[in-house]
């Protein structure tokens, strides 16, 4: 992994794309922040496709934290399980639908998860994608170079 700077890639998107007056800023046929938003979309799918970046979050639940709530948005969730057993995963509309169904996890927000029904002890585990989220061409991200030339 190399801390980039998000800049030094859409420079080399630039060369890629032959948009040879970027230094002037005024006749680029790509702002940066189209650039940008079509990093995040590539990087979206990659980390999506090849189900790499993935990371493990876990809640040990009681009657006061009934959820786990992860720290940034996955783009996709591996795998879910409850006391080490595999754990189906839902949206919150067929939770409402069919309330009594077997034990199964779904999304309150894209950063929280619950259970159906709802459970005050065991673990939850969660295994998901995560994809790096570039704002501004000032970011700094974390990348594997096969990831970076992936990305460009």
């Amino acid at each position: 992994m190399q801390n980039i700077l998000t800049n030094d890639i859409i420079l080399r998107v630039r060369s890629r794309l032959r948009d040879t007056n970027y230094l002037a800023k005024d006749g680029v046929r790509f702002s940066d922040e189209e650039i940008i938003d079509a990093l995040n979309d590539t990087a979206h799918t990659i980390v999506k496709s090849l189900k790499i970046n993935i990371s493990q979050a876990a809640q040990v639940l009681s009657k006061g934290k009934q959820t786990l709530r992860l720290n940034q948005t996955p783009c996709a969730i591996i795998k879910a399980t409850y006391n080490g057993a595999p754990l189906p995963i839902k949206p919150h509309s067929q939770i409402i639908q069919a309330p009594q169904s077997p034990l199964t996890l779904y999304p309150i927000s894209p950063k929280e998860y619950a259970l159906s029904p709802n459970k005050s002890d065991g673990i939850i585990e969660i295994w998901a994608s995560f994809c790096p989220r570039v704002k501004s061409v000032n970011d700094e991200i974390a990348l594997d170079s096969s990831f970076v030339e992936l990305l460009i």
